[in-house]
């Protein structure tokens, strides 16, 4: 009888992510990047293997503690244009966030609220009754960073945020987050496939492949710096 051997999405990884730290995950297609992040978000379950953040596993919470977790950790998505609801203005979705918050702090969100929101990822007031629809690739990535730090999260994973991006809209997506981070404090997750990119504005990163790290490092460089103190 011919049995077919296991594959593994991921295999045997472990990395940490310090505070205020860009910590880099690059790697091949099918290496097992984004299976990891959503390992993390717990949006799949692994079948096995701890997950720490604060002193607590995070395979372990359930009920309220997992609703406080989910507070603390965000994602954003490569794919801005599928991560909206299209029959939803965009006030509604950025308010839509602190349901985590509980209803009584849902319900006492003002337009002012959203707008300073707007505001601090480079977007106005005349963005919020309009539909995703109407909005620009770039406007509608810097509206799903806008959701992602509304709670004031540690820990931000950014799965490829500005691949499907064009190059100069890429760049002011990074030149934002890296504002956000230095204004913050906030640790970030950066999954991407351009080594160029990871080196310029990572701190450390882990190399994947077929499931697996095979390398982490710190990076060591000075355009990174001249970019932070710039900032």
């Amino acid at each position: 009888m011919f049995c077919k051997k296991p594959v593994f999405s991921l295999n045997g990884i472990s990395f940490d992510v310090k505070h205020n730290e860009i910590f880099g995950i690059i790697g091949k297609n099918g290496s097992g990047k984004t299976t990891m992040a959503r390992i993390l978000l717990k949006l799949i379950k692994p079948d096995c293997g701890t997950i720490f953040f604060n002193n607590h596993n995070l395979l372990e919470l359930k009920g309220e503690k997992l609703r406080g977790f989910r507070k603390k950790i965000q994602g954003i998505s490569q794919n801005h244009e599928t991560a909206l609801n299209p029959r939803m203005k965009i006030k509604e979705s950025l308010k839509e966030v602190f349901l985590a918050t509980g209803r009584k702090a849902f319900n006492e969100i003002t337009d002012n609220k959203l707008e300073a929101m707007l505001n601090e990822v480079g977007l106005g007031k005349e963005h919020l009754n309009r539909f995703p629809a109407q909005l620009s690739g770039g406007q509608l990535q810097r509206i799903n960073i806008a959701r992602a730090i509304a709670l004031r999260p540690e820990l931000i994973i950014a799965d490829e945020p500005t691949s499907n991006l064009d190059v100069s809209v890429q760049a002011q997506i990074i030149h934002l987050m890296l504002k956000i981070k230095k204004k913050t404090g906030m640790s970030f997750i950066f999954i991407c496939h351009d080594r160029a990119l990871i080196s310029l504005i990572c701190d450390r990163v882990a190399i994947f492949d077929e499931g697996r790290i095979i390398e982490i490092k710190s990076i060591r460089n000075t355009k990174k710096r001249s970019i932070d103190n710039a900032l």
